[in-house]
């Protein structure tokens, strides 16, 4: 209850079971100064519970110091909503690969003129990407593969053009929830980025495609940077 308090908390709730009867499509929460639209029937109310309300991006880390973050897999903008409260001199850009899940981020985020949302999905190398629903998984599990042509496809980008593209000489926070596309993103051109970023918060997704954790710690390890590391609900932190 970082920011909601008792009240508050128990009015979310209420709000959340109005939704899911399909008596709102929305939820005000005046402290975020944004209005949530969510879909009801996909996965947009658990992550909405985990972000919120179980603050599972409630990270210790002085608010003045962070100025850029990068929210790698936004979703439907949640994440990058909840940093714009926690880290208020940030300039936050999200990427989400998903067409639906992207408008919904737009529409979410339309009030922060702090925040940008970009849809295009990270990636080792830039190129074109496809991305795959998971019915078993829904919206908060579409992952993405390399497309054999242009036609249909999106863009992937690495962390290195997002960061040339936007100015960003260093990332305060790097937050990285892509389903799998973690073992690309830390495969090759970690190099030059890696050592630019003061905190990484990472789901690792193994159970996805097996070698994630390994892929990323040693990438890690390679760059040369002393580090420490702890979990937080899903999250692997990395300082």
């Amino acid at each position: 209850m970082r920011f909601n308090g008792a009240v508050n908390t128990v009015r979310l709730l209420f709000d959340l079971a109005l939704v899911k009867l399909n008596l709102k499509n929305s939820i005000r929460i005046a402290k975020f100064s944004s209005t949530i639209h969510l879909r009801n029937g996909t996965s947009d109310l658990p992550v909405f519970r985990q972000i919120f309300l179980d603050n599972e991006y409630a990270l210790k880390i002085n608010s003045e110091e962070v100025k850029t973050i990068i929210d790698g897999g936004c979703n439907i903008g949640l994440a990058s909503i909840y940093f714009s409260k926690l880290f208020s001199h940030a300039r936050i850009i999200g990427v989400e690969p998903d067409e639906e899940n992207f408008q919904s981020a737009v529409k979410n985020t339309k009030a922060l003129s702090h925040v940008k949302i970009i849809q295009a999905g990270l990636w080792s190398r830039n190129g074109m990407l496809k991305t795959r629903f998971n019915s078993a998984l829904g919206e908060w599990g579409i992952t993405v593969e390399e497309a054999e042509t242009a036609e249909g496809g999106l863009p992937a980008y690495t962390i290195d053009l997002i960061m040339k593209e936007h100015g960003l000489d260093h990332i305060d926070i790097l937050k990285l929830d892509v389903e799998g596309a973690e073992l690309e993103i830390f495969k090759t051109d970690y190099i030059s980025w890696i050592p630019k970023t003061k905190y990484i918060v990472i789901e690792l997704h193994d159970n996805l495609k097996a070698g994630c954790s390994a892929q990323f710690f040693k990438a890690i390890k390679d760059s040369g940077i002393q580090y420490s590391y702890y979990t937080m609900g899903e999250n692997t932190v990395l300082v």
